[in-house]
C-alpha cells in the first residue's frame, strides 16, 4: 500500500460523482475511502525512514524489512523467491546458482 494518495480530493470527487451517474449503490463518500486508506496505511503499509545526508540535506526511504514482509506474504510472488543456492554445476543462467551464494569466501 503507497503512502500517499495517488488520487487528490478533487479527483475522487468526480470518480464518485461518475459511480452516482452509473447508479451504482452504496458509493462511499470521500472521508470513508480516507479513513479506510488510513487504516489500510496503519496496518499494512510501509513506513517511510527518515535521514540526513553527510551534506545536512533530508531524505526518506521505505523500509525494507516491510517490504521483504509484503513480498513474502504475496502468493503471487513467493513461489519465485529463492531461499538457497543451487549448484547447478558449470551452468550458471540464474543468481542463486552463483558460487557466492553456495560458498562463503
Amino acid at each position: 500500500h503507497l503512502p500517499h494518495s495517488l488520487f487528490s480530493d478533487t479527483q475522487l470527487q468526480v470518480i464518485l460523482w461518475g459511480l452516482s451517474l452509473l447508479s451504482v449503490d452504496n458509493i462511499p463518500s470521500t472521508q470513508v475511502l480516507k479513513d479506510v486508506d488510513n487504516s489500510l496505511q496503519s496496518q499494512y503499509g510501509i513506513p517511510s525512514v527518515c535521514y540526513q545526508g553527510a551534506l545536512g540535506h533530508i531524505y526518506y526511504v521505505n523500509y525494507l524489512p516491510s517490504i521483504i514482509a509484503q513480498e513474502m506474504a504475496n502468493p503471487g510472488m513467493h513461489p519465485h523467491i529463492h531461499h538457497y543456492p543451487e549448484d547447478a554445476g558449470s551452468q550458471l543462467n540464474q543468481p542463486w546458482q552463483a558460487s557466492r551464494w553456495l560458498c562463503d569466501e
